[in-house]
């Protein structure tokens, strides 16, 4: 598996240049880069340290401190990059943030499970039913006229998978775990029986 290469982003609040409606903006400023010999060392399934994005955050927040931080990441053999993770760190944990979307692309997300759903719902219904869900995924296909976009949503990659767990639920508040092996406490059993 090919490392990647990670670009971290910081949310940072900037003056506008002409102030005529707003005073300020939000901008993103490169605060670091993890190379690719680094991340080899970085991530558990690269005989590195971190398992799980809350490890992730742990070891983000120890370096750069609190604040909402992009990640994008680009691997060899792969063109372009993909947005890793979006994170916001606070001092007693961290949250990840979910990408805004647009009604067009909400109905575009819903429409592709919908074919998903049907896709799976082909592989074990009889022959006769077949043709009749065929039917329903062509007709879903020609509403939102999404042939390339769909098929790109179902082949896209993003996330931090398979490089990290998710820490379930996705969205909501977590606390940090540790990363290294040397801050695990062994419990002594002394006085107990």
């Amino acid at each position: 598996m090919n490392p990647p290469k990670l670009r971290i982003r910081k949310k940072t609040k900037v003056p506008t240049k002409y102030q005529l409606n707003h005073k300020w903006r939000s901008d993103w400023k490169t605060v670091g880069v993890i190379e690719y010999n680094v991340s080899i060392g970085l991530f558990k399934i690269l005989n590195g340290n971190i398992e799980n994005d809350a490890q992730f955050a742990s070891f983000l927040y120890k370096n750069l401190g609190p604040g909402i931080y992009s990640i994008l990441a680009w691997k060899f053999g792969y063109s372009g990059f993909w947005s890793f993770l979006t994170l916001e760190l606070y001092d007693d944990g961290y949250k990840r943030l979910q990408k805004s979307q647009t009604m067009e692309q909400r109905e575009k997300w819903k429409a592709s499970i919908q074919i998903k759903k049907l896709n799976k719902k082909i592989l074990t219904t009889e022959p006769e039913c077949k043709h009749q869900i065929q039917e329903e995924i062509d007709e879903l296909k020609e509403e939102y006229d999404l042939n390339a976009e769909i098929e790109n949503l179902l082949k896209k990659k993003r996330g931090p998978a398979p490089y990290l767990k998710t820490v379930m639920p996705i969205f909501k508040f977590h606390e940090y775990q540790s990363y290294n092996k040397d801050e695990y406490e062994e419990a002594e059993v002394d006085g107990l029986w």
